[in-house]
């Protein structure tokens, strides 16, 4: 399980403050048939283990990502 803290995306020759959104949010933000979604600022939510970001593909489709994350995730038990 991770804890989001902070984060930001380098996109291009651009850099953006991550914001954290839910799962609910995040769904508005998916690329379907009939939903190409302008996201001006990158997101990002957690599934799993893994840290999922969302940006504008059309905008930024030939640029390198990086994403730069603060997060805590659960340690291990230490003893039964």
């Amino acid at each position: 399980m991770l804890y989001f803290i902070q984060g930001a995306a380098k996109i291009g020759n651009y850099t953006h403050t991550v914001a954290l959104i839910s799962h609910d949010t995040a769904k508005n933000f998916f690329l379907t048939e009939s939903n190409n979604p302008w996201i001006e600022n990158a997101v990002a939510f957690i599934e799993g283990n893994r840290i999922a970001l969302l940006y504008d593909y059309f905008d930024h489709k030939d640029d390198d990502i990086e994403l730069h994350a603060t997060y805590i995730e659960m340690p291990q038990k230490f003893a039964n």
